[in-house]
């Protein structure tokens, strides 16, 4: 456990506690926590968590202008459920990117030594984590309750590969956001339901 490791996961968790309140500060910390991982996943050679962490911040930005764009409007996006014809186009393409992404990641230290001096590490799970927060976060912006759900898979596996790899304060972090997820989860059901 270091430093890097510590300051970055607490704020992620400020950060994620504050996204799932609708508040959008929530980004801001979001932006500087997603930089310190990545650079703590490079280290760790989790090198599609690291492309995740990168992805994160520019999304962050981007729902940062997108949440205070609506707000100035003085409008609010509902909370809603993906329709038929997306979920089937996720099912579909979650696994095929996934395959595609783990047979990249397992393959840098080959193509670019300079930058990926060593073989990633668990190149199929962490590219499931990746797919699986890159479609939350997208579905987040959009305020779909699916968005949990895919946060809650990707959470859980997500602590199964930080504990083995010996990020054990990440992983409890981790552990945390799955109770978070489900707390989101349960509201967001809630709330499309008094809808």
């Amino acid at each position: 456990m270091n430093a890097l490791e510590i300051i970055s996961t607490v704020l992620g968790v400020w950060s994620y506690i504050e996204i799932i309140r609708r508040k959008a500060r929530g980004l801001v910390v979001g932006f500087v926590a997603v930089l310190l991982l990545a650079c703590l996943f490079y280290q760790h050679r989790l090198y599609s968590d690291m492309a995740l962490m990168l992805y994160y911040a520019s999304a962050s930005l981007t729902a940062l202008f997108f949440w205070r764009h609506t707000f100035r409007k003085n409008h609010t996006l509902q909370i809603t459920r993906l329709n038929r014809r997306t979920r089937r186009m996720l099912f579909v393409g979650i696994p095929l990117t996934i395959g595609l992404l783990a047979g990249i990641t397992s393959h840098l230290h080959l193509w670019l030594p300079a930058i990926f001096p060593v073989a990633a590490r668990i190149p199929l799970g962490d590219a499931t984590t990746t797919v699986l927060g890159i479609t939350a976060s997208i579905l987040i912006i959009r305020r779909k309750v699916e968005a949990m759900v895919f946060w809650l898979a990707g959470d859980t596996l997500s602590t199964l590969i930080y504990t083995w790899s010996g990020l054990y304060f990440l992983a409890s972090v981790y552990i945390a956001y799955i109770i978070i997820d489900a707390f989101g989860l349960f509201a967001w059901t809630r709330r499309l339901r008094n809808s």
